[in-house]
């Protein structure tokens, strides 16, 4: 904080109006304030102090004290302090509680305690008074504007005191008094019992912090001498061996695992290659199984084929049925051409008298021409009686062609009749043997192929005698690299 202007009204020993203007004292670097006892130097830091935090110099001096005595009762007091901190410009205006004579009537009324806290940053000094102060910071509330003051400064008005002021009639007793004795006013202006406590509590925490370094500094030479070491060098050096065993231990456990790892890759090897004797055995007893089956699938050959034949005979009994059906359309084409011949030869008998009887009489031409018109017609159907008559006789040849036909028919049919029954149970017993037929075929698939692996499994056979040597060499170097583990451990 750098003082700027400080302007004092009513206040202390001055009954106007009094302006200090710091600028050009503080352009100078160190500078002091002179004057006789009572001249006001005190009441420049007291009137700092109030505009602050509306406290006086000195805590045992009350604010409404601060009023001159011989002042206007129309003249309030009050402090007005403008001030920089950093970058910024701020200013203070505070008025304690006083007494002024009433605006109407006799007697006095009392103003409670004001301060105002502007922001001027960017303004003139000579611009700052009454007209214009900047900013509002905060206003009229005390408790407010202590608090700003409070945050801007990072202090309150005891650690200003200590700080910044040094009271009146302290400091020559300061520059005469001994070392201690400096050191108990400096103690008591500044207040550092709050050091000497932390200093206390510090000396007091490091003396328990070496007792009990030295408390475990004994415990620890006492385990030291416990487990046979004369010290630290004695137990590093242990150390140093003991991490040297453990690196060849660690050593001889990855060795062991590698020819473990070995171990089990021929122990893998060995098991696939039992596996394959395990399908060659089951192969040879499967292929046995197929070569007693041979006589039993012969038969089953036969029964196929006998039931083949059956299916022709099947076939023969339906063309006989299909050649008794055309018989028995030939028989009553046959019958209709019969009675269409008996109807012919009736006509024609008839025609035949009436030709008769007509030639014996003839009495007239015309009579006759008409008779012979009439037997022409006759005639032609004589003709076509005779047609139908050779047609008769072929269809009787044709009939008793097929009447021969049919009662050989019948007598085969009688035969497979006779023969059905059986052929029946033939085609029955040869579906079944058909497919158990294509079952054992494709069981007799299967096993040429079990027979194919077999025969590879034979020629891995062979191996079998060098794999187990090396199962054993690999069981016994297993074992020996487990022991040396378990001992490194």
């Amino acid at each position: 904080m750098r003082p700027v202007r400080l302007t004092l009204q009513a206040f202390g020993p001055f009954p106007g109006r009094e302006v200090v203007d710091f600028r050009a004292a503080v352009a100078a670097g160190l500078f002091g304030i002179y004057g006789q006892t009572g001249s006001g130097k005190s009441t420049i830091f007291s009137a700092m102090t109030f505009a602050l935090f509306g406290e006086a110099a000195r805590a045992e001096q009350d604010a409404p004290s601060l009023r001159a005595d011989h002042a206007d009762p129309d003249m309030p007091t009050e402090v007005e302090f403008v001030f920089d901190l950093g970058e910024r410009r701020y200013v203070l205006l505070r008025r304690p509680d006083q007494a002024r004579p009433k605006a109407r009537g006799s007697g006095e009324t009392r103003d409670p305690h004001e301060a105002y806290l502007f922001d001027a940053t960017g303004l003139a000094l000579d611009r700052i008074g009454p007209e214009g102060r900047g900013k509002v910071l905060a206003e009229k509330k005390v408790g407010a504007v202590a608090a700003a003051v409070t945050g801007l400064l990072g202090y309150g008005p005891g650690q200003f005191r200590q700080i910044v002021l040094l009271p009146q009639g302290r400091f020559e007793t300061f520059l005469a008094a001994r070392t201690r004795e400096r050191l108990e006013i400096l103690r008591e202006l500044f207040d550092v019992s709050l050091y000497r406590r932390l200093a206390q509590a510090m000396k007091a925490e490091a003396e328990m912090l070496e007792r009990t370094l030295r408390e475990a500094r004994a415990v620890c030479e006492g385990r030291l001498a416990a487990e046979g070491f004369d010290g630290m060098q004695a137990l590093e050096t242990g150390l140093a061996a003991a991490e040297a065993r453990l690196a060849e231990a660690r050593t001889a456990e990855a060795a062991a695992a590698r020819e473990a790892v070995a171990a089990r890759a021929g122990l893998s090897t060995a098991e696939q290659t039992e596996a394959r004797f395990l399908a060659a055995a089951a192969a040879d007893q499967a292929l046995a199984e197929i070569r007693e089956a041979g006589p039993a699938m012969a038969e089953l050959a036969a029964q196929v084929r006998r039931a083949d034949r059956a299916r022709l005979l099947v076939d023969i009994e339906a063309r006989v049925a299909e050649a008794a059906r055309e018989t028995q359309a030939a028989a009553a084409r046959m019958d209709a051409a019969e009675a269409r011949l008996e109807v012919a030869e009736a006509a024609a008998k008839r025609a035949a008298v009436r030709a008769e009887a007509e030639a014996a009489r003839a009495p007239e031409t015309e009579t006759l021409r008409r008779e012979v018109e009439t037997l022409a017609r006759h005639a032609e159907t004589q003709a076509a009686a005779a047609g139908l008559q050779r047609r008769a006789q072929e269809a009787r040849a044709l009939a008793e062609a097929a009447r021969g036909e049919l009662v050989a028919a019948q007598g085969a049919l009688t035969q497979r009749m006779a023969q059905r029954g059986k052929a029946a149970e033939a085609v029955q017993a040869a579906r079944q043997t058909s497919a158990n037929r294509e079952l054992l075929t494709a069981r007799l698939q299967a096993l040429e192929a079990e027979m194919k692996a077999a025969r590879a499994v034979e020629a891995a056979q062979r191996d079998v005698a060098d794999s187990t040597e090396a199962v054993a060499r690999l069981a016994a170097a297993q074992e020996a690299a487990a022991r040396r583990a378990r001992a490194a451990r």
